[in-house]
């Protein structure tokens, strides 16, 4: 099963992209590109977002950003199966007002 991660094109022309299968850390995921760069900040937001277990999403982190917030606007919560990251050292906060499913499997 795909990650089901979509960018909801709320931020014009820095709109986030999600580049599908890309092998991260070992795994099938979605790296996370672009977004709206407000001085340290980075801003990402979704129509959709969903991470199936066995499956990665992974932020890049562009240098100079040391927080990345992402927000999730569809009518659905979030679920997160599998691997959340940022290829980097930015923190990072996901904000869904519909709520975030948050599954934790032993390793």
């Amino acid at each position: 099963m795909f990650a089901q991660i979509k960018a909801d094109q709320t931020l014009g022309t820095e709109n986030s992209v999600v580049n599908q299968d890309v092998i991260i850390k070992g795994i099938q995921s979605d790296r996370i590109d672009g977004g709206a760069k407000r001085g340290a900040n980075l801003f990402h937001s979704f129509s959709q977002f969903i991470i199936p277990e066995g499956r990665g999403a992974y932020f890049s982190n562009p240098d100079g950003i040391s927080t990345i917030f992402s927000r999730v606007t569809g009518g659905n919560g979030s679920q997160i199966l599998g691997t959340l990251g940022v290829l980097g050292e930015a923190n990072l906060f996901l904000i869904d007002p519909k709520g975030i499913i948050l599954v934790l499997m032993p390793n």
